[in-house]
């Protein structure tokens, strides 16, 4: 049996720390009314050795945060040069 798109929604949500309005369930049901693309298993795996938390069994610092975000937006995203950081997002 399938779940209703807005309790997907909110396990998502469980996943983030939301900031601001936009990232609330009813936005959410609004802007992804047929729910979010679905991960393929391949990606799903690749995210798992990514994440710092498996890694090591220890606590993620600062620093594995970052590279796990970098590789999430520059790989998974395909971001690539576009996400920038430091001195390199300076307009």
């Amino acid at each position: 049996m399938s779940r209703p798109v807005s309790e997907l929604h909110a396990d998502w949500l469980r996943l983030v720390e939301p900031e601001g309005q936009f990232l609330s369930l009813p936005v959410l049901n609004r802007a992804f009314s047929s729910g979010l693309d679905v991960v393929p298993l391949s990606v799903r795996s690749l995210l798992s050795e990514h994440f710092p938390s498996a890694q090591r069994g220890a606590t993620p610092g600062d620093d594995q945060w970052d590279a796990w975000l970098e590789w999430l937006l520059r790989d998974v995203l395909a971001w690539g040069s576009t996400y920038r950081t430091g001195d390199d997002a300076a307009i």
